[in-house]
């Protein structure tokens, strides 16, 4: 206002009108700002959700059925299946979660890939794998922070002559080694050296995440950064105006519904994980209220396979029935004989209700193996007591007793120095490979005598070499020049290195399973028998050829 050449200020009250107005707009820019940056990062906010998701599943994982079975080669296998396995669980799940992979599997069954550009293939299938490894690195890189299976892994192959005051008497060191992740296992005089041990696998399993500090930067505030940041707050903390309340319930309402689209759209995949969430939180539950062993010999193993297995059977019948397609295929069926139903479109139709309904019993399954309770009560009664070092060998009945280790407080209290052995021995076979066809006992015998045949193999392999080698050189100059251990070397096996046919090699190259033949194990993988013609029907060898060669 300009009165007589002078300009006159308004009000105090109309300016203070205008300030909070004017920091309203402000407050309304800045939430309708944030609103468009997680509309625009919707992918990056649901993978940071997936990870949160993998480290709480992490973390219970360690807390709940982590069971280092702290023993010498097995410790090595469980602590790397540990980190590895589940790693390798999540990102097929993630690979077959992802909506781009069957679009690509789609495009190519159809079109057999002919109209899909290279670049456009390449670029899909980068982003399957990107966002299906989240999980699985997240899962990997949790596990070395916390140290835990890496220190299962490792803790039998450290040299005992590192640690300052080992006593050097004690044998075998493998043995005492391996009973460090399990603190009360240790022996009373090797206590001591426990913390250093932890102290310096954790070190080794988090040695990636070592970089040199940097000094904190001070974030710079301008002049006018300063009083818009002043204005802001006076704004907040003040009363707003009708129009700014009513554009904040705009911009929340908008907020809730980007909320409510982005679930819409992951319906499926939340639907899911709900369902595998509800099946964990009651397997628990039945677990720590109804999960109740006899304590008895025969019914012990009934009851332990029951609790793992017909829940997961009544869920999965449940799932088929729940699922609508069920009913839309049988109603198909039944109306008109399945005359129009495409063999394609039943098996993607039965595949999907089949898929969404195994979601909940495998989960089930594949709790009651972590937890290993059902599965400790169901096997006890067959642990033989001879594998126990230490057991009283006149106690019988045998498997009375064994049946109740389930039952701590029904254990003799000469038995209880065996209970924490067997509860790791039986927890570690339930959590291992299910495909494995060993045993307990079979397999660590099996351990022990691969690694022999290994040894020996690779030992005599080179031995064999060289006398093969000699023997040609010596044929080319007629004469070949050893020193004094080769000569003796030479000499005690002359004639002794012939050559190994190539269906024997063929034989020995490649994957090697466990066969059992004639109702024994064949343990050998480089045994060599006479059955040429069953040995060619097994690994697709040509005999002619071989013959030919050898």
């Amino acid at each position: 206002m300009n009165i007589g050449g002078h300009t006159m200020l308004p009000p105090p009250e109309t300016f203070l009108q205008q300030a909070k107005m004017a920091a309203a707009a402000l407050v309304t820019e800045n939430f309708k700002f944030v609103s468009l940056f997680f509309k625009s990062k919707d992918v990056m906010i649901f993978n940071g959700l997936i990870a949160l998701g993998t480290v709480a599943s992490q973390t219970m994982y360690n807390v709940f059925a982590f069971n280092c079975p702290c023993s010498p080669e097995r410790n090595h296998r469980y602590g790397l299946a540990a980190i590895g396995v589940p790693a390798l669980a999540l990102f097929l799940l993630g690979v077959m979660l992802n909506r781009g992979t069957w679009d690509l599997l789609s495009e190519c069954r159809i079109r057999r890939c002919r109209k899909l550009a290279p670049v456009a293939g390449f670029a899909l299938t980068g982003n399957i794998v990107g966002r299906a490894a989240i999980a699985p690195v997240t899962w990997v890189v949790i596990s070395l922070l916390q140290g835990e299976a890496y220190l299962c892994a490792l803790s039998e192959f450290i040299d005992p002559n590192t640690l300052e005051g080992f006593p050097p008497q004690l044998r075998p060191v493998a043995h005492l080694m391996a009973k460090f992740p399990c603190k009360g296992a240790v022996a009373s005089e090797l206590l001591s050296f426990l913390e250093e041990i932890e102290r310096r696998l954790k070190y080794e399993s988090q040695s990636f995440l070592a970089p040199p500090p940097r000094p904190a930067e001070k974030p710079v505030v301008g002049k006018f950064s300063h009083s818009y940041w002043r204005s802001y707050h006076a704004a907040s903390t003040g009363n707003l105006s009708a129009a700014a309340k009513m554009a904040a319930a705009a911009l929340v309402t908008e907020n809730f519904k980007f909320v409510s689209l982005f679930f819409k759209s992951k319906d499926v995949m939340i639907f899911n994980g709900l369902i595998a969430l509800g099946t964990v939180a009651s397997q628990t539950m039945y677990n720590v209220f109804a999960f109740n062993c006899p304590c008895s010999p025969e019914r012990n193993h009934r009851y332990g396979l029951a609790a793992i297995g017909v829940p997961a059977l009544a869920l999965f019948l449940l799932g088929v029935m729940l699922n609508r397609g069920t009913w839309d295929l049988l109603s198909e069926c039944r109306i008109r004989r399945c005359r129009k139903l495409a063999p394609v479109a039943g098996f993607a139709l039965t595949g999907n209700i089949v898929g969404r309904a195994a979601i909940a019993p495998v989960t089930w399954v594949v709790i009651s193996l972590l937890q290993g309770e059902a599965y400790l009560c169901a096997l006890s009664e067959f642990i033989d007591p001879n594998t126990l070092e230490g057991f009283p060998p006149q106690l019988r009945p045998v498997a009375h007793l064994m049946a109740k280790f389930p039952c701590k407080g029904a254990v003799a209290s000469e038995l209880l120095s065996f209970l924490e052995e067997i509860e790791r021995r039986l927890k570690y076979e339930s959590q291992r490979c299910c495909c494995s066809p060993f045993g307990y006992q079979q397999e660590e015998y099996w351990g022990r005598f691969h690694a022999s045949e290994r040894e020996l193999f690779q030992r005599t392999a080179a031995a064999h070499a060289s006398l093969r080698a000699a023997d040609n050189v010596e044929r080319f100059f007629g004469f070949v020049l050893l020193d004094a251990a080769e000569r003796a070397e030479a000499e005690a096996y002359a004639g002794a290195a012939a050559p190994v046919p190539s269906a024997d090699w063929n034989r020995v190259t490649g994957v090697y399973l466990y066969r059992g033949e004639r109702r024994r194990a064949a343990w050998a993988r480089y045994h060599v028998d006479n059955n040429m013609e069953g040995m060619v029907k097994e690994m697709d060898v040509c005999v002619c050829d071989s013959a030919s060669t050898s």
